[in-house]
């Protein structure tokens, strides 16, 4: 189980306060019918507890995210035949062209997307470990 300091709230529509390792906690409120999600959680996820089913979803996302970064990344790679920090370089020293910038603009975010994934995959890891 997670370390939930806080207990779970509810006021009907299945509001849910959610602690952070750095004792912030954050409200969230559910506008959909929380006993269907209920009964949805206990079938997909029967032996996890609700903070657990959420890390396991946003880890879950946080994986797909980082596939679709590497495909754009890839693509680009074969596109340019070089890495970003090559391309990088060279189109700083070319006059601006549409679309060489908005590849720039669109290779350097999946850079930065590629990092950002890989960081909160291991966030997200590092809190189903006892």
């Amino acid at each position: 189980m997670i370390d939930n300091p806080a207990s779970p709230a509810s006021n009907g529509l299945g509001t849910v306060a959610l602690c952070r390792s750095t004792g912030k906690s954050r409200v969230l409120t559910m506008s959909i019918d929380s006993t269907t999600l209920q009964g949805s959680i206990g079938r997909l996820f029967p032996d996890l507890e609700l903070d657990e089913v959420l890390a396991e979803l946003l880890l879950e996302r946080a994986r797909k995210n980082l596939v679709k970064y590497r495909t754009m990344a890839r693509d680009f790679e074969t596109k340019y035949g070089t890495d970003f920090e090559t391309f990088r370089q060279r189109i700083l020293n070319l006059e601006p062209v549409f679309e060489l910038e908005q590849d720039y603009f669109d290779w350097e975010m999946a850079v930065t997307g590629i990092e950002d994934m890989q960081e909160e995959i291991l966030r997200l890891q590092s809190l189903s470990q006892p």
